[in-house]
């Protein structure tokens, strides 16, 4: 999927995976003409629906833009109702807790939560997270966040490549978020292929600060600045752990040693503890998790002889005033 791999051996994997991603082509492309010519229904539910999704796997960072949406639409008086597939229990219980004043309902079967949702709690919008390639939901706006540190892989279809969609479908979409800007010079050329791709929708830049740090077992904020100039080690189930960890650098701290495991990892207590073990003897004076990850760390460990802070982390975009009112204007049409 990355082209890391040299070789013979390499090779015949890719050769075998390219021929899995044509099978995997043809069963979106076939599920797109089935909607298309109704075979198989589209639902217009009677809500407006916002989706911000992606065309790649993992590490856009879609769902703190969710929330993001949630939080603002909030403050001019719309009410959100989030539904988010599910894969891992880490992404919708980071939600519940962030968004204390929306629902987030979890399930295979969107159209399903749609019609609950309107029912039981009259919201004026429902955001799919993750909903570019939900096709049984009509939508009235389609948000793709694109990583501009990795905006699409080596060109290819899932399981050769990232890419969930050819890049042609990124026509559909209304807006484009291209996000961790701080991390990558050349997004100004990702942005001009985008606009190729499809001149009308609008372009916004993003990034993602650190406001703080967050002790789950205290259950408390602390000052950013504290971890300036310490010894940390920054653990991580994530999709672009090393733009985490560049965080972590960028915020002052030193990263002596990190642990990287695949996107969604389940946590277990044995591995956490030898992590802390040898975090103690490397005289670390904390380990750093993001927000995602600490959801299931803690719980699993209810106190820890060194301590495991998230780092929390706010989606800062140029011109958000701007995407904001598209997106209310939308929602109160």
């Amino acid at each position: 999927m990355t082209d890391k791999n040299k070789g013979v051996l390499a090779g015949l994997c890719k050769a075998l995976l390219f021929v899995f991603s044509l099978v995997y082509l043809f069963g979106v492309e076939f599920t797109k003409i089935l909607h298309k010519i109704g075979i198989l229904r589209t639902h217009r539910v009677n809500c407006r629906v916002v989706s911000i999704g992606n065309i790649t796997m993992g590490g856009t960072g879609k769902t703190p833009l969710v929330e993001l949406a949630a939080k603002r639409l909030k403050e001019k008086g719309k009410n959100a109702v989030v539904l988010i597939r599910g894969y891992g229990d880490d992404e919708h219980k980071l939600l519940r807790e962030n968004l204390k004043d929306a629902k987030v309902l979890v399930g295979r079967d969107r159209v399903k939560n749609a019609k609950r949702a309107i029912a039981e709690f009259k919201p004026d919008v429902i955001l799919l997270d993750d909903g570019f390639q939900h096709w049984r939901i009509k939508r009235d706006l389609d948000i793709v966040s694109i990583n501009s540190r990795n905006p699409f892989g080596n060109g290819n279809i899932i399981p050769r490549g990232i890419l969930r969609e050819p890049l042609s479908s990124l026509k559909r979409a209304d807006i484009f978020l291209v996000n961790k800007v701080d991390s990558n010079s050349a997004q100004e050329a990702i942005i001009e292929r985008l606009k190729k791709i499809n001149p009308k929708a609008d372009v916004f830049k993003c990034k993602y600060a650190p406001v703080s740090i967050y002790d789950f077992i205290q259950d408390k904020k602390i000052d950013l600045r504290e971890i300036k100039d310490k010894k940390v080690c920054a653990l991580s189930a994530i999709a672009d752990p090393e733009y985490f960890e560049k965080l972590l650098r960028n915020s002052g701290a030193i990263v002596e040693s990190s642990f990287r495991f695949q996107d969604h990892h389940d946590y277990d207590k044995q591995e956490l503890e030898e992590i802390i073990k040898k975090c103690k003897e490397s005289n670390i004076w904390a380990i750093l998790t993001t927000q995602k990850d600490i959801v299931k760390i803690r719980e699993i460990i209810s106190k820890t002889e060194i301590p495991i802070y998230a780092l929390q982390i706010e989606p800062k975009i140029d011109r958000e005033d701007e995407l904001i009112g598209r997106l209310y204007s939308v929602v109160a049409d």
